[in-house]
């Protein structure tokens, strides 16, 4: 989560140094910013609060997720 954090962040100062982002629209995603904040920490204490007896559970069905979702991918 913090990777997605510091890359849009990245993404966000380099649309303003090339002048490709407006008042308005820094306004509007930056009201955003305190929901994105407290679902990744309502997020965060939900996963560990979850994950105490069953990380087996968790990664299997991860993983058959993501196998899923692969092979969708290249499906279609």
């Amino acid at each position: 989560m913090m990777f997605f954090c510091f890359a849009q962040l990245a993404t966000l100062a380099y649309f303003l140094y090339q002048g490709m982002i407006n008042r308005s629209q820094l306004i509007y995603s930056l009201t955003f910013a305190p929901v994105y904040l407290v679902s990744t920490v309502l997020g965060t204490f939900l996963f560990k609060k979850a994950v105490k007896g069953s990380v087996d559970l968790i990664k299997r069905f991860t993983l058959w997720f993501l196998l899923v979702i692969g092979i969708a991918t290249l499906a279609f």
